[in-house]
């Protein structure tokens, strides 16, 4: 019984948890009984060329790359999840921006439109 009433009353508290803390949450819960802790790669200014092939190996690890993808028919599920593991990774400026997508896919592509962009930019000033 003292096992239900502490799974309720995680599950319960998980809603106050602010989003952001609730993917680190949900991936170390995810990985219970073994496996390696998941942290999301931080997005800077200088590691695009990285940062979604570590969010690609993290997203699919948590079964979620197919919200990104777009492919196929996915569940609702995993798509809040991916965007909460992409709004997690990004610079808080970028945050705002992201909230602007309807779904993980339109997400992933708006980060790679703003980086690419960026580092066009960055090359004609040099």
């Amino acid at each position: 019984m003292k096992a239900v009433e502490s799974s309720r009353h995680q599950e319960s508290s998980c809603a106050l948890i602010p989003l952001l803390a609730r993917v680190s949450w949900w991936c170390n819960r995810r990985r219970q009984g073994g496996g390696v802790p998941i942290h999301c790669p931080q997005l800077t200014d200088t590691n695009y060329g990285m940062w979604p092939v570590k969010m690609k190996i993290i997203l699919r690890s948590l079964r979620c790359w197919r919200a990104i993808e777009g492919k196929g028919e996915h569940d609702p599920a995993k798509d809040e999840d991916a965007f909460a593991a992409l709004s997690q990774s990004v610079p808080d400026s970028m945050v705002m921006a992201l909230t602007e997508h309807n779904n993980a896919t339109e997400a992933w592509e708006g980060i790679r439109r703003m980086r690419v962009g960026e580092d066009r930019v960055k090359k004609k000033l040099v």
